[in-house]
């Protein structure tokens, strides 16, 4: 007999944050990528050529404060390394012709600044060595950020042609993924209405008919009446067995969003068809979910029941469904052969691939993992969105699209996110 309990009381362990960052990190790093998109976005509007003249004359900007604080201060204090500030800036941001440029600049400014600060040398050829030695060691470093800046650009170009290939691949993956569950959906409900109307109707003619021959074999006190008359009940019970398997192939209609009444036929069901304990236990103020969510939940609870009976060939499955603080929690558990992790892998039973793609169809984690007291455990979490309180409790996929959710294999083992 199914047994629908309330309420569902142990509660399941809670996942850490996704975030590690404080809302001061994540603000900042908001405020740099914004920063950098206006960036991008200017330099497109202005062009190459007016890109890098606006470059130039930041960096020309930059030598002369640097060139005025070297005439400032005397001949004592060096600003040599300062000199590369502007330069190299210019060099990462305009290119090569721009740094080059406020190279020659640079070098000219810091051989004025010496001949005009009344620095002696002991030759007249010594500032203009010294002039070009600087011009070189500009030029270099010049050169040296500009490659380190085409290298950057070719690696990110990269990066981002692998990113683009890697994306259309998983969206591959996933409308593959999809196209799957909606065929096995397909698959049941076809193979569903053929029992029921196909064989089903099949087997009402033949027990009309052998109900017609028995009533003419009662009236005619024939020994073979009693046989016929089992004959009979035998046909009615395969009608009636034929119609529990349709019902068990199609536990929920698309678009139905009363999961718990779903579930607790499908309970039914399993006890009716295949003569084992299955409980049915629902928490308090559950929030109503949408057709969607609803369907995938009972999917999902449906592949885990039939896992449980094919696999671990369980005696008592319990469902279990509650709301523990933001999130709404589906659970199957079963005493029978403990669930193997190290059989996931290698094996890649479909089932297992169809239930994970409907939690994340619906933006949920699932996890497979074993009981402390032996068996395994299925749970589905659903995240849940909080708004104003008149508004009442909305399920995720109402209001945004969903996320990718987690896979658990084994008790610690984590896949996807």
């Amino acid at each position: 007999m199914n047994r629908i309990k309330q309420p569902f009381e142990r509660p399941l362990p809670a996942e850490p944050s996704r975030y590690s960052a404080g809302p001061r990190s994540l603000g900042a790093n908001l405020l740099a990528n914004r920063a950098l998109r206006r960036i991008r976005n200017f330099k497109r509007a202005t062009g190459p050529k007016g890109w890098g003249f606006l470059v130039f004359l930041i960096g020309l900007s930059g030598l002369a404060f640097v060139g005025l604080l070297d005439w400032a201060t005397g001949k004592e204090i060096s600003f040599s390394i300062l000199y590369l500030l502007p330069i190299g800036l210019a060099a990462w941001h305009g290119g090569w012709r721009v740094g080059a440029a406020l190279s020659v600049l640079g070098a000219s400014a810091w051989f004025g600044i010496d001949r005009l600060g009344g620095v002696i040398y002991s030759h007249a050829y010594i500032p203009y060595w010294n002039a070009l030695v600087r011009f070189g060691f500009f030029l270099l470093i010049t050169y040296l950020l500009t490659r380190v800046r085409l290298l950057t650009s070719r690696l990110e170009f990269l990066v981002q042609q692998r990113t683009s290939s890697l994306e259309l691949e998983v969206n591959k993956r996933k409308g593959i993924e999809q196209e799957m569950a909606d065929l096995h959906v397909h698959e049941q409900e076809r193979l569903a209405h053929e029992l029921h109307d196909n064989l089903g109707a099949y087997l009402a003619g033949l027990a009309f008919r052998a109900k017609m021959i028995a009533e003419v074999l009662g009236q005619r006190n024939a020994p073979e009446f009693s046989e016929s008359s089992e004959l009979v009940h035998l046909i009615n019970t395969g009608i009636e067995k034929v119609r529990r398997v349709a019902r068990l192939l199609v536990p929920i209609e698309r678009g139905n969003q009363d999961l718990e009444s779903a579930l607790s036929r499908l309970g039914e069901e399993v006890e009716r068809f295949f003569g084992i304990t299955c409980s049915v236990q629902t928490g308090l103020n559950l929030p109503k979910l949408n057709g969607e969510q609803a369907e995938q939940l009972c999917r999902i609870a449906q592949e885990a029941v039939r896992n449980a009976i094919q696999h671990a060939r369980a005696e008592e499955l319990e469902i279990k469904v509650k709301v523990e603080g933001d999130f709404f929690y589906l659970v199957i558990e079963n005493e029978g052969k403990p669930w193997d992790p190290s059989m996931a892998l290698p094996v890649r039973g479909l089932g297992l691939r169809i239930m994970k793609h409907r939690s994340e169809r619906i933006g949920a984690t699932l996890s497979i993992t074993r009981r402390e007291q032996g068996g395994t455990c299925v749970t589905c979490r659903l995240p849940l969105i909080y708004p104003a309180p008149h508004e009442g409790i909305l399920p995720l996929g109402e209001t945004r699209e969903p996320k990718q959710g987690n896979y658990t294999y084994g008790e610690n083992a984590r896949f996807g996110r």
